[in-house]
């Protein structure tokens, strides 16, 4: 089944699909609702009741507002109320109320001194016995409502043949849904058991699909690299390390010298120096007969990195991207094996790129890249030794459990001299003094990022948005403002990262996109608007790219609604495992929810948190028999 052979779903509503990111049945049927609004639940008689109704309607009429939008009022009869029922600017629903008639209504109930009002509920002709359920509320855009995704997706799931990648006798012994069932019931659960059983079949696959991509493989025998002098490298940086980069490369030598394999995970926080460890083990490679690739996400990153390391080690690095020229000779200098180290992004994967002698892979921010991709530069080496680098924070128990093939290395602390960023957290009203904080800021030639959490201003959710903010950021910094999003293409990006950089442009508008990685040391002042839309390692993360110097740095967080009580972790805490820790203790791993803190690690569903729990129960079962019994089931699991 394709999305085209759903009923009513034109080629205008497919596009606007595609900008939610459905593009596929699969998409559509895993696009879950937020929320649910239970209609079953009656209405009572009291000011803030939330439920449902059904009355006579005995008189309508139209009013004008002051600000000249016309707009209908509707009196229903009710167990001896009258309730008023406002639709604001919404004269086109006219037709469809016949004075004597009964209808259905959800909603709020407001009261107003004797009387009761309710403001634009959902509504429905008393005869319309589906009214009365439990109905999910989507995420939509304008030009697709609810009752069209409801719609789409009701089709979608009795139209499908949703096959499980389970065998039944094992899904039967540990007492999972089957997977048709589970993805109707999260959409249309038919009691809040049947839902919570749906929610534990999702998680429980995702958890299920991460052990079972991320197989402890035998360390196979490869080439040993003699211990060397450590104060050689250590020579060529123009900074201390902290003890704990020192531990990490003492775990790096061990690994390049035991004659295996080296798998190994260096977890560290935002701007405690990972990359300057991973270096380490360019550098043991260096006259070694061997070669290294160095994989970073994004373009931008890759081009940061290249530079660095092109200045400890000059010219024994290459730089290759999807952009890149003259790309044959490129190949050609890799192939031969007359360039040590090779930069860049997905463009190493390609089936060009083929090494002399492959013995080192570097993966920066390594869950952005899919198991296969990992695996497929891998391939071009033989057991080349592996060292991946995340900055995503990980209660050290939880990371223990994800990354049981690996050994890990964790660097806590940061670079000394760096001073711990101020962060506070500010309401809309108080916006202008943090502006005209920003302005003495950059008046000391420093650098200020302000950070948005969408490009486009949202049809479903009152947000800021960065198209939104730079109209008011415009009139406040003029000709000092410059603003990047993950729409640009990568050499615009670029440009005006490198102008930033340079101080032509002073404050720094931007998505998300500016969240990994991007190392500007003259960056001391950072505003997050809609702050409580994101979780607090997200957070954390984007608050990394200042305090990267010796001066004071400052963190703005502006919560544009409601001010969530957690924010407070992140003004008193400024390392990345403390608040994992605490997220965990505020959160706690029984909570099942379906918001997706550990978007990084590629979950739907799960939560590493919330679901700390089922995440045991999982790991404790796949085992090698396991992991064998499905490996026939390789492609149903999309691995």
């Amino acid at each position: 089944m394709k999305l085209q052979d759903i009923r009513g779903l034109g080629k205008r509503k497919e596009e606007i699909l595609s900008t939610m990111g459905i593009n596929s049945i699969e998409d559509l049927v895993y696009y879950f609702p937020t929320k649910f609004e239970d209609r079953r639940k009656a209405l009572e008689p009291s000011h803030g009741s939330q439920g449902s109704f059904c009355g006579r309607l005995i008189s309508k009429e139209h009013w004008r507002s002051k600000k000249g939008t016309q707009s209908l009022r509707l009196h229903i009869a009710w167990q001896g109320y009258v309730i008023e029922v406002l639709f604001f600017n919404a004269l086109y629903l006219d037709k469809q109320f016949v004075l004597d008639r009964d209808y259905c209504f959800y909603g709020q109930l407001i009261r107003k001194g004797i009387y009761f009002s309710m403001v634009h509920p959902v509504f429905a002709p008393a005869e319309d016995r589906d009214f009365f359920k439990l109905t999910p509320i989507y995420p939509y855009k304008k030009g697709l409502g609810q009752k069209d995704l409801g719609n789409f997706i009701a089709q979608a799931l009795e139209g499908e043949v949703i096959k499980d990648y389970l065998f039944e006798e094992d899904r039967l012994k540990w007492k999972l849904m089957d997977l048709g069932s589970a993805l109707y019931q999260m959409h249309f659960p038919s009691s809040r058991q049947d839902y919570g059983q749906a929610k534990y079949r999702l998680i429980f696959d995702d958890f299920f699909k991460f052990f079972l991509e991320n197989v402890p493989e035998k360390r196979p025998a490869t080439k040993r690299i003699e211990r060397g002098d450590k104060n050689a490298f250590l020579n060529l940086l123009d900074f201390k390390m902290t003890e704990d980069q020192l531990r990490a490369l003492d775990d790096i030598e061990g690994d390049l010298s035991s004659g295996r394999q080296m798998q190994r995970l260096v977890q560290g926080d935002v701007g405690s120096g990972k990359s300057a460890v991973a270096y380490y083990g360019l550098w043991k490679l260096l006259d070694s007969g061997l070669q290294s690739a160095y994989l970073a996400p994004t373009e931008l990153l890759a081009r940061q990195q290249f530079e660095k390391i092109n200045l400890i080690f000059p010219g024994r690095a290459l730089f290759l991207v999807g952009s890149s020229r003259n790309k044959k000779e490129i190949y050609e200098t890799i192939s031969s094996g007359s360039v040590d180290i090779v930069v860049g992004t997905h463009a190493l994967f390609e089936d060009q790129v083929n090494f002399k002698n492959l013995g080192l892979v570097i993966a920066d921010e390594q869950q952005r890249f899919g198991v296969a991709q990992r695996r497929a530069l891998y391939d071009k080496g033989q057991t080349p030794h592996i060292l991946m680098l995340s900055a995503t924070p990980i209660p050290r128990t939880l990371s223990m459990i994800l990354h049981r093939n690996l050994d890990i290395s964790y660097i806590r602390h940061k670079p000394p001299g760096r001073k711990a960023i101020e962060t506070k957290i500010v309401r809309p009203e108080g916006l202008k003094q943090v502006y005209e904080h920003i302005k003495e800021e950059i008046a000391k030639d420093r650098r200020a990022f302000i950070v948005f959490p969408l490009i486009e201003e949202s049809e479903k959710l009152d947000i800021i948005s960065l198209e939104e903010g730079i109209e008011e950021l415009v009139q406040v910094f003029k000709g000092d403002l410059g603003y990047v999003h993950g729409r640009m293409d990568s050499q615009a990006k670029e440009q005006v990262l490198e102008a930033f950089k340079r101080g032509d442009i002073k404050v720094l508008a931007s998505t998300t996109v500016i969240e990994v990685g991007i190392d500007i040391k003259d960056a001391s002042i950072l505003l997050l608007r809609g702050a409580e839309r994101f979780g607090l390692s997200q957070i954390h993360q984007i608050r990394g790219r200042i305090g990267r110097n010796d001066f004071p740095s400052y963190c703005y967080l502006c919560a544009e609604k409601n001010l969530p009580e957690r924010l407070e972790v992140l003004v008193e805490y400024d390392d990345g495992f403390s608040i994992a820790e605490e997220d965990l203790r505020l959160r706690g791993p029984g909570e099942l929810r379906g918001i997706r803190q550990s978007g990084d690690l590629n979950f739907r569903f799960a939560d590493l948190i919330r679901h700390k729990k089922i995440l045991e129960e999982v790991a404790s079962i796949v085992d090698d028999e396991l992991i064998n019994k499905y490996s026939s089931r390789r492609e149903a699991l999309d691995i």
